[in-house]
């Protein structure tokens, strides 16, 4: 609508009479003058020039009330900014409305919507939009007692995930924000319950350090100081420890026996799930073949790997399941038999030529095994299984690598692998074996497809049953034996060699992964230093 302002000879007595029922601002009195200062003066007409309907004036009241019910601080909020009247060096400018077609909505400008925003204002006020705005006015009523009750946290309100670690441990400093308004606390990342530990540095692939918490609430342990350091090279680790740079290190057998005689270090021996075993990709021309796979399976002596790799700190593996767990099957241990895994690659085609290795169509029984360097564990097995993979004909040649240099080649070359989880089958056997995860990075390494697996592995992890669970896994296991995807060497336990000024240390039943969480330092918030003997 345009707004016209009185003339130099004064108002109308209509002008007059309008000002003096509907006040200064006729139409946007409640809106205009409430909430932005007002118009000074003068009648609102629309485009054909007749003025706005006394109706029409008292519509846009009405929503004003609807309005204030909904958003009651902001209407106050405003009559406080009209009686203080403009900013000085602002000049104030009147809102412009611009008439719609009844039933459609307004543009609304001013000073502080240069751009505007729509209005709908309809030829007769709706019941429907009455209760909605009295409902949303209730909705907020609701959290602002609720927010009050939660000291000024809303239960729904979500939290952001955590960005940095804790350093300082502290309860977070409750703020209340003005009413209706919900103030967001991110526990997780300071928590009010301190930690035994807190972190005072960290080199990425190199070490973490932590220093005592003296809040904890049990007490603040007698370690002062705990760094953990990541070395990758056994015979690094090892050589550290006898220089007395290390306090203690996880070390393979052969390493941690030059320590027996130490009588300053002690060594734990810790059971774990933690297994070795070979991935045989299915897509190699060599180990694609079912019965290569078979007859590897059956051509390795497990026995022997535990009794002269491990020192017999370990035992045999026929699966991801250990013997001693009640999850493994009896009756799927493969005992080492090289006559019947020749009868079954001379069944399957594969000849022996005159060197020893066998051939098929064309294709030499060869394939390559990589290893992670410096882990004298997996070496030792990867040497082992391709010495007996050559007594059935076959040949192995072991290479050594990084991850990084291992990892592309994940799809088509076999690799000296490890996992193993003892919280579940679940947690390990779902990413070994199922087909769907095949070539996704670390998981079913080999590419494994067998639907009956998937099928037994599926049924295993939606079973709330503990008697459909334990069939469920006695079948994954025992399709290994007719079709295995991997060959499982051996359950190896780890050892750790402590200095043995501290009382307290202890192991656990351990996975795969070790190391902050796992070993005798597990509890090292209670060590206690020994008292030195006179």
């Amino acid at each position: 609508m345009q707004h016209d302002g009185p003339d130099s000879t004064g108002s109308s007595r209509r002008d007059a009479r309008h000002r003096a029922h509907h006040g200064p601002g006729g139409l946007l009195e409640p809106i205009g003058s409430r909430l932005a200062g007002g118009l000074r003066g003068g009648r609102h007409r629309d485009r054909a020039g007749k003025p706005q309907s006394a109706a029409r004036l008292r519509q846009g009241r009405q929503l004003q009330d609807l309005r204030r019910a909904a958003h009651p601080r902001r209407g106050h909020e405003a009559e406080a900014r009209a009686r203080r009247g403009p900013a000085r060096g602002l000049r104030r400018r009147p809102h412009v409305h611009v008439q719609a077609a009844p039933g459609r909505g307004v543009q609304r400008r001013g000073a502080l919507h240069r751009q505007g925003r729509r209005v709908h204002l309809p030829d007769h006020p709706r019941p429907e939009d009455q209760q909605r705005l009295q409902d949303r006015a209730g909705r907020r009523r609701e959290r602002h007692r609720a927010g009050r009750r939660h000291g000024g946290l809303h239960p729904q309100v979500p939290l952001r995930p955590v960005r940095r670690a804790d350093r300082t441990a502290h309860r977070p400093r409750a703020r209340r924000g003005p009413p209706g308004r919900q103030q967001r606390r991110v526990h997780h990342e300071a928590p009010s319950v301190p930690a035994p530990y807190l972190l005072t540095g960290w080199s990425k692939g190199e070490k973490i350090s932590f220093r005592a918490n003296p809040r904890y609430w049990g007490g603040e342990p007698a370690v002062k100081k705990f760094t953990m350091a990541v070395v990758k090279d056994d015979d690094v680790r090892a050589t550290r420890l006898r220089a007395g740079e290390l306090d203690a290190a996880i070390l393979p057998p052969n390493l941690a026996r030059g320590f027996a005689q130490d009588k300053a270090r002690k060594t734990f021996a810790a059971k774990t799930f933690d297994y070795r075993n070979v991935t045989l990709p299915t897509h190699h021309p060599v180990t694609g073949d079912v019965a290569v796979r078979r007859a590897l399976d059956i051509a390795v002596d497990r026995q022997a790997m535990v009794d002269k790799l491990l020192d017999d700190a370990g035992k045999a593996a026929y699966g991801p399941v250990p013997t001693d767990s009640r999850w493994f099957t009896p009756g799927t241990e493969r005992p080492y038999d090289l006559e019947r895994a020749k009868q079954i690659l001379d069944e399957a085609g594969w000849k022996p030529g005159g060197d020893g290795i066998r051939a098929k169509d064309g294709v030499r029984a060869s394939f390559p095994l990589w290893y992670t360097s410096g882990d004298k564990i997996r070496q030792d097995h990867a040497l082992a299984f391709a010495s007996d993979a050559k007594k059935a004909g076959i040949e192995v040649k072991t290479e050594a690598g990084t991850w990084e240099v291992i990892e592309p080649r994940m799809k088509t070359d076999a690799v000296l692998a490890g996992g193993g989880s003892p919280a579940d089958p679940d947690f390990d056997q779902y990413q070994l074996l199922t087909s769907s995860l095949a070539g996704d990075g670390f998981n079913n390494m080999a590419q494994y497809a067998n639907p009956a697996v998937d099928r037994a592995v599926a049924d295993g992890r939606t079973s709330g049953d503990p008697a459909a669970r334990k069939a469920a896994y006695d079948t994954v296991q025992r399709e290994l034996v007719q079709n295995p995807g991997y060959v499982f060497l051996t359950h190896i336990d780890h050892l750790y060699v402590v200095n043995d000024k501290w009382e307290g240390p202890s192991t656990q039943v351990e996975p795969h992964d070790h190391g902050l969480g796992s070993g005798p330092w597990c509890n090292v918030e209670s060590w206690k230093p020994k008292q030195r003997e006179n």
